[in-house]
Formats: C-alpha cells, structure tokens, sequence
C-alpha cells in the first residue's frame, strides 16, 4: 500500500502482516518488500491521523455472514474474505441481503471524528454497484443523516475519504444504501480538529508610533492554520474583533512590525491563530510607545 507524507514527516513504523510497501533507496539485495503498521509524526502539516484503525485481519470476524464484534468495532451482516482483500489478511464482505442492517460501526473515540477514510470496490461484476453512506453518532444509537456518501462502481480498490469534523461526535457508522455484496478493508478514523496552540512573544524594537509584535503557533490541532497574527487595542481585554494585523498562516515564530501607534500610549495585545475548528489567543501583553523627543534648537 503506498502512501504520501507531506515532506515535513517523518514515518517511524514497526511489522504488520500483510502491509506492503517497497523500500526505496537501499541496495539491490536489501530492496524487500516489508510489512510496515506507520506511525506519523507531521511537524505543523495539518495532516489528521488516525485514531482508529481496523484492517480486518483478526479470524474473530468469522468465515459466515453474521454480526461481529471485535477490538470494538462492531460489523452486521458481513464475511470475513481472505481472498479479495486490498492489504493485510482480509477484507470484509458485507451481505447482499437488503433491510437487514448491513454495516460497519466503529467503537468510541474520545477525540471526536475528523476524516473517515476507508478502500471500497464490488465484490463481483455480476453484483455491479454499492452506493453506500457514513453516519455519525454521540452515544453510538441515534445516528445523524447521512455525512458523507459514494459508490463502489469497479472491481479496484478505491479509497474513500470524507473530511466530518465533529468534535461532539464519537462514533462512525458505514452502510450500504442500495446494492448487493460489497468488500471493505482499512477503515481508518482520524481526531477532529482543535484550535491551534498559540503563544504571544514581547514587543521589541518599541518606537514613538510602531513596535514589533507577533507570537508563535507551536501546534496546529490538526488541521492548517490558515491565519495567524496580532490583535491590539489601548485598553485591556483584547479581543479577537480588535485592530488586526495579519503575519501569515501555519505553525512557527512570526513577527512584524505595526505602524502608526499614538506617540506615548500604552498598547495592549495578543498574538492569534486559526484554523478550520477556531481561533485560538495567546496570552494578553503591553507595552507603552515611546514619547517624541523635541530636536535641538539650531543656533545660527
């Protein structure tokens, strides 16, 4: 299976049966194809990963169609099929039987559902097209409309991938809408997003009428911080509804320079950040400009 990283990760990953990537970039006798479970750790990249992940593999899905129970996922109306599967050890085949429940529910995730990604195709020509939809839960029972939807119109693998964004919600659940047998495999549910971390730096290189302002976004909350800056006024309580100068977008140290500030005024202000979940502020700072010294007279 292969995968792009942004070019800011760094993959560290140990065995899993059946997950096959090549490695690139060793000698002929060492270019092996290897069984790799990844994990990812993206430096300000605002690529969610997963939380939840089932491939599968475990014999517990049983080798008849029924309703299973394993590592908290939950599949109704399925078969465990070691011959068609996109990696690992199998796939799950859900049932062609219609109004019988024919689904995959995940167990709970605490840190809410941000993007649900999972490989689809049909499980036979002769069975033709699955149309199919996610749903989203609190409690795991009442079940929201549909969040996302697709079809399986091939007999490739093809990966779906829907971005939720649900804070409040803990559960996935995917079905079948219309169509007969349908395969699955690698069901992969991400966080949701959260405001990024933010921190205000001091003023520097303080004037009669500018400063320099700015802060630093040291995480992301999993998602791209698209605007990031400072927020200033002459009293405190600064808001993000403030005077706003804008210092560009992702993570890291930023500062600049703001103009025209009142002679001898104390400013008070905050560094800011956002991305799709919110803004978020670092912490309230001042600073007084500084007084317009008179020149000397000339004497002639």
């Amino acid at each position: 299976m292969n995968r792009i990283l942004p070019p800011s990760c760094t993959v560290f990953a140990r065995p899993r049966g059946g997950l096959k990537h090549q490695i690139i970039g060793l000698t002929p006798s060492w270019r092996v194809a290897l069984v790799w479970l990844a994990a990812v750790f993206c430096i300000g990249s605002g690529v969610a990963q997963a939380a939840l992940s089932e491939g599968f593999n475990a014999t517990g899905w049983g080798n008849s169609y029924g309703t299973y129970t394993v590592n908290g996922w939950t599949l109704t109306s399925v078969y465990r099929d070691t011959t068609s599967m996109y990696e690992g050890a199998a796939a799950v085949r859900l049932s062609s039987t219609a109004g019988v429940g024919r689904h995959i529910v995940s167990p709970s995730n605490s840190g809410g559902i941000g993007t649900v990604s999972f490989w689809h195709r049909e499980w036979s020509a002769g069975d033709g097209k699955v149309d199919f939809e996610v749903y989203i839960s609190t409690n795991g029972t009442a079940w929201s409309s549909a969040v996302g939807s697709g079809s399986s119109t091939s007999l490739t693998y093809s990966q779906y991938s829907v971005a939720v964004n649900n804070a409040a919600a803990k559960y996935v659940k995917i079905g079948i809408k219309s169509g007969k047998r349908w395969l699955v495999d690698l069901v992969e549910v991400s966080d949701a997003p959260v405001v990024p971390t933010v921190s205000s730096t001091a003023a520097s290189s303080i004037a009669a009428t500018s400063a320099v302002l700015g802060g630093n976004v040291t995480a992301d909350g999993g998602a791209t911080v698209t605007n990031r800056g400072v927020v200033y006024k002459t009293s405190s309580g600064v808001t993000i509804g403030d005077n706003k100068t804008q210092i560009g977008t992702g993570t890291g140290a930023f500062s600049n320079t703001v103009s025209s500030l009142s002679v001898n005024t104390r400013y008070y202000f905050r560094a800011y950040a956002q991305n799709s979940a919110g803004t978020s502020l670092g912490s309230e700072s001042n600073f007084w400009t500084l007084a317009n010294v008179p020149s000397a007279p000339t004497v002639n």
